[in-house]
């Protein structure tokens, strides 16, 4: 499940690498702006993974989340644990911000601002993503991240964060019993390394990744050593 503002091939390198051993399905995010979606909030979001599965026949299955992705996994996991064997979480949080609504108005307002200020998405993906990779990543897969930003609506782009501003699952991830398997960037300052080791601390069945020299978008920038973590983390579940 991919972050805010991509799209499912932002999950290109683990479709090709995983998919030798394991069925892996990569979704496109409801688009919030289309006037046949629901409200965008996480518990939609997440109906809208349980009616994927559905649509697949697949019953149950283990789910990797990438930032906003991975706040959508864990309110599936939460909301119907039945049907999810496992977590991984790349650069996800269990809440946006502090315990006060101080850093969501700064973030909402830096964010907003260059869209108030006459500013592309096209534009806002030039300046951005950039700034997620480490500076050895990949310069095809920052293009295309780019590329895939800059193609949604203002408006979805508007309507996206304010609902990753809302989401706070920090006490209730401590009822989580699936295993689940975190991995943080050490350059990542959308989901802090120290952040993510505090969750698995909270998280019974967990364990804890530090990628060096990596940025948010660590599926993309380091590819293989993500592929292998989840690889080594799925199967020592079979």
């Amino acid at each position: 499940m991919h972050g805010l503002g991509l799209n499912s091939e932002s999950f290109e390198p683990q479709l090709d690498e995983l998919s030798d051993e394991f069925n892996v399905v990569a979704w496109n995010m409801p688009n919030p702006g289309s006037t046949s979606s629901k409200a965008m909030n996480f518990d939609n979001l997440a109906n809208s993974g349980f009616q994927l599965l559905d649509s697949l026949d697949i019953k149950s299955c283990h789910v990797v989340g990438h930032s906003m992705g991975g706040m959508i996994a864990l309110e599936m996991a939460l909301i119907n644990p039945d049907r999810i064997k496992s977590i991984s979480l790349l650069g996800a949080t269990s809440a946006f911000g502090g315990k006060d609504d101080t850093f969501k108005n700064s973030f909402l307002s830096s964010r907003l601002r260059p869209l108030s200020e006459g500013h592309t998405m096209k534009e806002v993906a030039q300046y951005n993503v950039p700034l997620m990779f480490s500076e050895d990543a990949n310069q095809e897969y920052i293009t295309r991240s780019i590329e895939a930003m800059g193609k949604i609506s203002t408006n979805e782009y508007r309507l996206a964060l304010e609902c990753l501003t809302t989401f706070n699952r920090r006490t209730e991830i401590s009822f989580i019993e699936q295993p689940c398997c975190l991995i943080a960037a050490s350059l990542d300052q959308a989901a802090p390394a120290r952040t993510m080791k505090k969750m698995s601390e909270k998280i019974k069945n967990s364990s804890y990744h530090l990628i060096d020299n990596c940025g948010h978008m660590m599926q993309l920038d380091k590819p293989e050593k993500i592929n292998t973590i989840i690889r080594a983390f799925l199967k020592g579940l079979t």
